[in-house]
């Protein structure tokens, strides 16, 4: 006795096999025909009440007949519908995991391309900020120079009593 295994077609996916539009059309097709048979077996009973009023009981035995046989029918489209499904599902499942080797290195490639955006804007942020720091520290000091350099052009005025604490120099406010 000889014994056959069956293999999957996500496991053994050759080039020649179906793509999966080609299975997701075996499917629509397999729903439809199933579609058809359903609406055929709801419908046999007016073919059958119709023919029967009309007196033809060729046709009336003919369409029982074909009523009977429908529910067989529908059960063996079903099981190519779910078979054609199956098969489709198989076929995508294999054509994603053959993409997920490019996709991971795109992603990885794209990861490396954000961490040294991130790394060049980082560093850029902290050349603003001390410019910027800078740009403050700076323009105190010329506004503490601009003021030395303002007194040193007026000249020794006059400066006021000697205040020696803060006290006398209330004091000297009151007078």
């Amino acid at each position: 006795m000889t014994k056959t295994t069956r293999t999957s077609k996500a496991a053994g996916a050759d080039a020649a096999g179906p793509t999966p539009a080609e299975l997701k059309g075996r499917l629509d097709e397999a729903t439809n025909a199933k579609g058809t048979l359903e609406a055929e077996l709801v419908a046999t009973a007016d073919r059958v009440r119709a023919a029967a009023a009309s007196g033809d009981m060729d046709r009336v035995l003919e369409l029982r007949r074909r009523a009977d046989d429908l529910p067989t029918l529908i059960d063996g489209a079903a099981l190519a519908e779910a078979g054609a499904r199956v098969a489709y599902l198989e076929a995508v499942i294999a054509d994603v995991q053959s993409q997920r080797p490019h996709l991971s290195a795109a992603w990885a490639q794209a990861k490396d391309r954000l961490e040294a955006a991130q790394r060049a804007f980082t560093q850029a942020d902290d050349a603003v900020r001390a410019a910027t720091n800078t740009v403050t520290d700076f323009n105190q000091r010329l506004g503490y120079a601009r003021r030395a350099y303002q007194d040193l052009l007026a000249g020794p005025g006059d400066a006021g009593p000697v205040v020696r604490s803060r006290i006398h120099a209330l004091k000297a406010n009151r007078r």
